[in-house]
């Protein structure tokens, strides 16, 4: 290998952990978002309970966003651990398969199911107290029990999407590609 692909190598492995951090920051302030909403939402919500329909939503994209941002971050790092550009990426990932304590995925999952059981528990306790005869917001509490299930499902669906057949794929499919293009390091299995 040439020092100028060194050097080429070098640069793109530079660039590529530099937007993995750059990823990996949007996820934590999209996390941090969340939290500020929610919190901001609570007295909202005492005075209209029906605002927990919009909650539901924004959570819902926000945790898509940030389910999308780690698959963004999986294919780069699984790339860099394809064409031997990172040590630190292949050690890790022999490290964190190992480790029993949640993952940032699993902690982001549990923030925002907490964040939206919560949001529609206190909904609910509003609609059902003393001030608001429950005959009289039947549609709304139907309306936010479904959105609630369609929620907690959207959480299932991304939490069941399991993170190691996830990685399996994207290395198969960067071998494929890399393979086609014939940039697939020699020394690559």
């Amino acid at each position: 290998m040439s020092s100028f692909q060194e050097f080429l190598d070098t640069a793109d492995a530079t660039k590529l952990h530099a937007e993995i951090n750059q990823v990996r920051n949007q996820e934590f302030l999209i996390c941090s978002f969340a939290l500020l909403l929610y919190a901001a939402s609570f007295p909202a919500i005492a005075q209209e309970p029906g605002l927990v329909i919009a909650l539901l939503l924004a959570f819902s994209a926000l945790l898509y966003w940030h389910y999308a941002l780690g698959a963004i971050r999986t294919r780069l790092s699984v790339y860099l651990e394809v064409m031997k550009l990172s040590k630190w990426e292949r050690d890790y990932r022999a490290f964190a398969d190992t480790e029993t304590y949640p993952s940032q995925r699993t902690a982001a999952l549990v923030l925002f199911a907490t964040l939206g059981i919560t949001s529609t528990a206190w909904a609910g306790w509003k609609l059902y107290g003393a001030t608001v005869p429950p005959n009289s917001s039947g549609l709304l509490c139907w309306t936010i029990g479904f959105l609630f299930i369609v929620y907690v499902l959207l959480i299932g669906f991304l939490g069941l999407r399991r993170y190691r057949s996830q990685r399996a794929y994207y290395e198969k499919e960067w071998k494929r590609v890399l393979q086609q293009t014939g940039s697939l390091p020699r020394t690559s299995s």
